[in-house]
């Protein structure tokens, strides 16, 4: 900021159209336009749009900004402007020694806040805990857990519990990173140590392939993006990922620039710990990498360093295939397909969860990212994409990388266009791995836009004197930044900090706290936790209890597990009832006892037993999943944690007669003797 007010960049760029710069144009046209288009009333709806801008609200806040940008510039006394810009560059060139530390310091400082504030230092969605679990299990030296003797206890969303063992199904590198936290004792500090270490990374091939003051706006917009700090303090995969493809890219460039072995060695081996963590991601950007270094790699005829990286990324990439033939007991086949099917994979299928997945419904998920991406981006009323958009929509992205890093940022969606599933937790999270590439990109868009912006003036009509467009840029900029310090990082910070209470309750604590020193805790879960896990156990699949717990009556559901528990029914025979029992869409969701996802046949009426169950979860009720790593992975500590399964229950405390048995509901452990 102090750059822009000292109007370092106020240089004269020529506009001009190099070849496939037609493509690049449309490309920002894209970028600028998506916020205003009604991506979520076209493709939706989406559940995770709420509370969001629309279009409408895009229109209201640019429009208000803008129009008070140029106000104030027009309004503004140009002396007071002029000493501003002659205020920043003082300001600039005293920061300059020590910016890169100060924006580490600063940043540091903002992810220990959230991790110990928002996130109370404990992975907090299904994603997170699944695999820290198997960071636990990585941290006793094992590489996946004994399976539990009475698995509908401990049956979790995302872990495998089959003949081979209990194990998460994720690819093993972020729990591997996790589980050395855990033996340093602070498993939160993994993530953080890493997004600086992106920053760092980040900041160093930017200076390489732009200049200093590119490279210091770089670090300054990674601090001021809420939606890198909030992944960042998080125990999301993202976070590994983009320091392992940041690190990639640096290793790329200086490649590029002087050759040698190391640098080819850097690369794959950074594409490779990358895959361990999130193999689309380090698929796509490795790929679009690949893709820029083959016309260097056939002229120069470089493929010995071709075959360095390729080792490097196959020596720790193949490690996948060992942990694949450790855990499902095929290298080739990973956790995710061992426990949801083929219809997990890539492509265009039912989803593992009936839906079906779609090239319209594939755009509409990549739209709907990128349309996202503008708030959460750096929370201003301002798209966050409008600087990048108009930098090519103006035709001012000429240099190689500008096109190269737009190119690596687009890679993402275009990779995960064919993936059936899509979130937004903390963000539009599959586009996170971009920033690599985004932030740099937007550092070079501010400086290309000033640049521009050189001795342009704008008037509208006869009304007032003509404003300078640097003077309106800065005052843009500066208000977005106000605003985003003020108003949205605020509020965005108290959404994350009071959401989801019941996934960072510490059991645990609260037993101390209660007296308690050990125990045997079921936690009272909702009829509906009971019911998949009991399908689960009876041998229904996962992917075939999520659809049948989407498109069953579950008090249908209910009696045919009953009575598949009674008759001794094989799996096979079950999923064939329930198959027939299910809808052919989803059944509307009915509220009858506190769970959202309760879904009953309109007008059926409900057995003896299903009233039961109704009745006892009015009595109150909460999740397991947040618990389960209370447990250690042998389920042989002090206390262990399991699910309410009311009257199954017996068999469970009878291989633990020494503990002492608790039900945790409304946060109170009340005794089972």
């Amino acid at each position: 900021m102090a750059r822009l007010m000292a109007g370092v960049w106020d240089r004269p760029v020529a506009i001009g159209m190099r070849p496939g710069g037609a493509g690049f144009r449309a490309a920002g046209v894209l970028l600028l336009a998506l916020p205003f288009l009604p991506v979520a009333t076209i493709f939706g709806p989406y559940a995770d749009t709420r509370g969001l801008f629309g279009p409408a609200g895009w229109v209201l806040g640019s429009t208000i900004f803008a129009t008070g940008a140029w106000l104030a510039g027009m309004l503004a006394p140009p002396r007071l402007l002029r000493a501003l810009r002659r205020g920043g560059g003082a300001l600039a060139v005293w920061l300059r020694p020590a910016a890169l530390p100060l924006v580490l310091a600063a940043t540091g400082t903002v992810l220990v806040t959230i991790a110990v504030v928002v996130f109370h230092c404990r992975p907090v969605m299904v994603d997170e805990i699944a695999q820290f679990f198997q960071a636990r299990i990585f941290a006793a030296g094992l590489v996946k857990s004994l399976p539990p003797a009475l698995p509908e206890f401990f049956t979790t969303q995302h872990l495998i519990v089959d003949e081979h063992g209990w194990y998460a199904q994720y690819p093993p590198g972020h729990s591997a990173l996790l589980a050395l936290g855990l033996w340093a004792g602070a498993p939160w500090a993994v993530p953080i140590v890493l997004s600086l270490g992106t920053i760092a990374v980040a900041v160093a091939f930017t200076r390489r392939i732009y200049d200093e003051a590119v490279a210091q706006l770089t670090a300054a917009l990674f601090l001021l993006s809420p939606f890198f700090l909030f992944m960042g303090a998080s125990f999301m995969n993202h976070a590994p990922t983009l320091f392992f493809v940041s690190l990639a890219m640096l290793a790329f460039v200086r490649w590029e620039e002087t050759g040698g072995g190391r640098w080819p060695l850097l690369w794959g081996a950074a594409l490779g710990a990358g895959f361990l963590c999130r193999p689309v991601c380090a698929f796509a950007t490795g790929g679009t990498m690949a893709c820029f270094a083959l016309p260097e790699v056939l002229r120069r005829r470089r493929w010995a360093d071709v075959g360095l990286a390729a080792a490097a990324f196959g020596a720790l990439a193949g490690s996948l295939l060992a942990f694949n033939w450790a855990t499902t007991g095929h290298p080739f086949l990973p956790g995710y397909i061992k426990l949801w099917g083929a219809s997990h994979g890539l492509g265009f299928h039912e989803s593992p969860w009936g839906e079906r997945h779609t090239p319209w419904t594939g755009l509409g998920d990549q739209l709907l990212n990128l349309s996202m991406l503008n708030e959460y981006l750096f929370e201003t009323p301002v798209p966050g994409l409008a600087a990048v958009g108009a930098f090519f929509a103006l035709g001012l992205g000429e240099r190689r990388w500008d096109r190269r890093l737009l190119l690596l940022f687009l890679s993402l969606p275009a990779a995960y266009f064919f993936y059936w599933h899509r979130d937004s937790y903390l963000g539009p999270r599959f586009v996170h791995t971009g920033l690599a590439f985004l932030l740099p990109l937007t550092a070079r868009a501010v400086v290309g836009l000033y640049g521009a912006a050189r001795r342009r003036r704008f008037q509208f009509g006869d009304f007032g004197r003509p404003v300078r467009l640097i003077d309106g840029l800065t005052i843009l900029v500066t208000a977005c930044l106000l605003y985003s310090l003020l108003v949205g990082m605020p509020s965005r910070f108290r959404i994350y900090q009071t959401g989801v209470p019941s996934m960072k309750v510490d059991l645990v604590a609260k037993a101390r706290a209660q007296g308690l020193r050990s125990g045997l805790v079921f936690v009272a879960v909702a009829w509906g936790n009971r019911l998949i896990n009991g399908l689960r156990a009876a041998g229904l699949s996962a992917s075939a209890t999520e659809k049948a717990y989407r498109r069953a009556d579950h008090c249908v559901l209910e009696e045919l597990l009953r009575q598949a528990r009674a008759e001794g029914w094989s799996g096979a025979r079950l999923e064939e009832r329930v198959r027939q029992a299910a809808s052919p869409t989803p059944l509307p969701a009915v509220n009858l006892n506190g769970d959202a996802t309760l879904r009953l046949e309109p007008g059926s009426t409900l057995t003896p037993a299903c009233t039961d169950e109704i009745a006892y979860d009015r009595e109150g009720f909460t999740l397991f999943l947040p618990h389960l790593n209370v447990n250690r992975p042998t389920l042989d500590g002090p206390w262990v944690v399991a699910t309410d399964l009311r009257e199954r229950n017996a068999v469970l405390r009878a291989r633990y007669p020494e503990l002492p048995a608790y039900l945790y509901r409304g946060e109170r452990f009340l005794p089972l003797d």
